[in-house]
C-alpha cells in the first residue's frame, strides 16, 4: 500500500509544524488513511495551529461545476474560514498568506496540464514567495504514472492560464511535489519550499496499482478511467463536440447531435492508434453542450495503458472530424488554443498536418523537458 505525503506527515508527528499558524490548500481529495479528511486530522491535532482553509476550483467539497465562481464561507465542522482561491490574483492570495507561518498543499492532481490543480500550486508558490511564508507540498501519486510525458507544443506566453499554466507536457509525468520543484527552478522563485514525499510509489505505478481509494477530484472526474482518457478528450472542450459533461461518462463519451457515431468509431479504429478501441455510443447530456439532445459518438476504451498515447489520440479525433464532419468546428473564444497553450496546433490541423507529424516536431522539446525535470524527480 502506498502512503500519501499526508500519511507520512502524520507518521512523523507533523514534523516541526507544532505551534505554527497553518493554512491548508485542499479539497475532498485530501484524505488520510481510512478516508479521514485532512481537515479533521489536522484540526484534531490540538498542538497544530490550523487557522484557514483554501479551496481550489470546484470548492472544498468538489461539488461546483467547472468555471463556477466560489464564495468564501466557513467550514461547518471546524468553523475555520474557507477562502476560495479560484480566480484570485497572486497579490490577493499573498495578503491572506501574510497571516500565516506556513501553507500546506494537499490536492490530488490527475497528471494532465489542463487540470487546474497544478496551476493552483503555481499560484500558491508565487503568493507564498510574495508573502514570505513556507510552502509544504504533501505529495500524492500521479494517477497516470511517472514514466511517460506526451504532447509539448510550443508554449505561447499570452495563452498562459489555469488550463495551461507552464511549459510542461500536457501529460507531464510528474507528481505535484516534483512539479513544484521544477517550477521553482524554471521561474527562479526564491520561495521556501518543502515537500513530504509519498512512501511506496514508483514511476511505473498508475493509480490502480497504489491500493489507495479514488476520491473524484472534480464532478467530472469520477474514476481513474476518466483521468486516463482526459489528456485526449479535454481538448474537445474547445470545439462544438460534447466531451461528455452532463453524462455518467464525462470525457469517456464524446459526440454531437449531427455526428454519425458508427462512422466515427470505424474511422478512428482504422487510424492505427495503439492501446485504444473506439466503440459507438449514444447519449443525452443533462447539461453543458447539446443538453437534452440525443448525441451520437464514441466511447474511448483504453486496452493497453502502456501503448496508449492520450495527446496523440485527442489530436487524431480532431483531425478525423475536420476531414469527415463538416459541422465540426472550433469554438469562438480561443478555448482550444488556451488548452494547448498555442494557436499553432489548431492552425496546423486546419492546414491538414497530421498528428504524427506534429508529435515529431514536438519531440525535441519533450526530450529536453525529460532531461531538465529529471533532477526534480523524487521517485524512480
Amino acid at each position: 500500500m502506498v502512503k500519501t505525503g499526508l500519511d507520512v506527515l502524520c507518521d512523523r508527528d507533523f514534523d516541526g509544524l507544532h505551534g505554527k499558524r497553518l493554512g491548508l490548500v485542499t479539497n475532498q481529495t485530501g484524505v488520510a488513511a481510512g478516508l479521514r479528511s485532512n481537515v479533521e486530522v489536522l484540526w484534531r491535532e490540538t498542538a497544530l495551529g490550523l487557522v484557514a482553509l483554501f479551496a481550489p476550483e470546484h470548492g472544498l467539497q468538489g461539488i461546483k461545476q467547472a468555471g463556477v465562481p466560489i464564495a468564501d464561507e466557513r467550514d461547518r465542522r471546524t468553523g475555520l474560514p474557507i477562502h476560495s482561491i479560484y480566480g484570485v490574483t497572486v497579490e490577493q492570495l499573498a495578503e491572506r498568506f501574510r497571516e500565516l507561518d506556513a501553507v500546506l498543499f494537499d490536492l490530488q492532481d490527475v497528471g494532465a496540464r489542463y487540470f487546474t490543480y497544478i496551476a493552483t500550486l503555481r499560484l500558491v508558490l508565487h503568493a507564498a514567495w510574495t508573502a514570505g511564508v513556507e510552502v509544504i507540498v504533501l505529495d500524492r501519486p500521479n494517477p497516470l504514472g511517472g514514466l511517460v510525458a506526451q504532447g509539448l507544443p510550443p508554449f505561447e506566453e499570452h495563452f498562459r492560464s489555469l488550463v495551461s499554466c507552464a511549459p510542461v507536457p500536457i501529460r507531464h509525468g510528474l507528481t505535484a511535489a516534483e512539479f513544484a520543484g521544477w517550477l521553482v527552478h524554471d521561474e527562479a522563485m526564491d520561495v521556501d519550499l518543502r515537500v513530504v514525499p509519498t512512501d511506496g510509489w514508483s514511476r511505473e505505478m498508475c493509480f490502480d496499482d497504489t491500493g489507495l481509494p479514488w476520491v473524484p477530484p472534480s464532478p467530472n472526474m469520477p474514476t481513474p478511467d476518466t483521468a486516463r482518457v482526459y489528456p485526449a478528450t479535454c481538448m474537445l472542450e474547445g470545439t462544438n463536440l460534447s466531451e461528455g459533461r452532463g453524462t455518467t461518462k464525462p470525457f469517456e463519451w464524446i459526440g454531437a447531435p449531427w455526428l454519425d457515431g458508427q462512422k466515427l468509431a470505424d474511422r478512428l479504429n482504422e487510424t492505427g492508434l495503439r492501446g485504444i478501441v473506439f466503440r459507438f455510443t449514444a447519449f443525452v447530456p443533462t447539461f453543458s453542450k447539446h443538453a437534452g439532445e440525443r448525441c451520437e459518438g464514441v466511447q474511448l476504451h483504453v486496452t493497453d495503458r502502456d501503448e496508449y498515447r492520450g495527446v496523440r489520440t485527442g489530436l487524431t479525433i480532431v483531425s478525423t472530424l475536420l476531414k469527415d464532419a463538416p459541422e465540426f468546428r472550433f469554438l469562438d473564444g480561443g478555448q482550444f488554443d488556451r488548452l494547448l497553450g498555442t494557436s499553432s496546433v489548431r492552425e496546423a490541423l486546419l492546414d491538414g498536418e497530421s498528428p504524427g507529424d506534429l508529435e515529431k516536431e514536438w519531440e525535441p522539446r519533450i526530450k529536453a523537458f525529460r532531461t531538465d525535470s529529471r533532477r526534480y524527480r523524487l521517485y524512480e
